[in-house]
């Protein structure tokens, strides 16, 4: 049960946030933004980073203490500038944090549980943005020692628009933090599969913690 509490304050913020982006049309109507590769969210001061050619899009985060929603993409599309740098793939990263109570980290600390119960129906149904367990697909999962990896479709109505509806998810806790990174291609233009997954991890790999006495410093790139 606290395992599927967690989940669902987690994915519920995600549902909630990636259906109000619009994607890859968003870079080209937004204003130029500064070039910022990187942020520190929520009172876990959890630094998410992105990788070579990713940059932080302004307009789409949202940073509360309990939770954050931050959206990574193509620096020269957020910037305006064509000598930005851009990335070897065509993708937008979503990334979801959430600060739990204690016995909601300790239920979701054991990445093998974990997988095991995102496969399962609740476990689909927790992954769903409809919050229906048959509009999930799972293509490929497994887990790590510190993260869970999965290919899933999500057929549910009200997704980002412009992103496709099969997508890599990762999912890992970082101290009293639960942080999901789903990356997706162009809407119609899924990531190749290892395309997909090698940044998946790149960004899951990138997540720390910020120690205390840098909280207060801006992270940018």
């Amino acid at each position: 049960m606290r395992l599927a509490l967690g989940l669902i304050a987690l994915f519920a913020l995600a549902a909630c946030d990636d259906s109000a982006t619009a994607g890859f049309g968003l870079f080209a109507r937004a204003p130029s933004a500064p070039q910022v590769t990187s942020a520190v969210v929520t009172k876990s001061q959890v630094r998410i980073a992105g990788p070579y050619g990713f940059c932080v899009d302004p307009i789409s985060t949202s940073k509360r203490p309990e939770r954050a929603f931050v959206v990574f993409g193509n620096c020269a599309a957020i910037s305006k500038s064509n000598d930005a740098p851009q990335p070897f793939v065509d993708a937008v990263a979503l990334v979801s944090v959430s600060v739990l109570g204690e016995e909601e980290s300790k239920a979701l600390a054991n990445p093998q549980a974990l997988e095991q119960f995102l496969v399962s129906v609740p476990g689909r149904a927790t992954l769903s943005r409809s919050g229906q367990a048959d509009t999930v697909e799972i293509f490929d999962s497994f887990a790590t020692s510190q993260a869970v990896y999965l290919r899933i479709k999500d057929d549910s109505r009200g997704g980002a628009s412009g992103l496709d509806q099969a997508y890599w998810r990762g999912f890992r806790m970082l101290a009293s933090a639960a942080v999901s990174v789903s990356v997706a291609g162009p809407e119609g233009q899924p990531l190749p599969p290892a395309a997909g997954l090698d940044l998946a991890r790149e960004f899951v790999g990138n997540l720390s913690s910020v120690p205390a006495a840098e909280a207060e410093i801006p992270a940018s790139g």
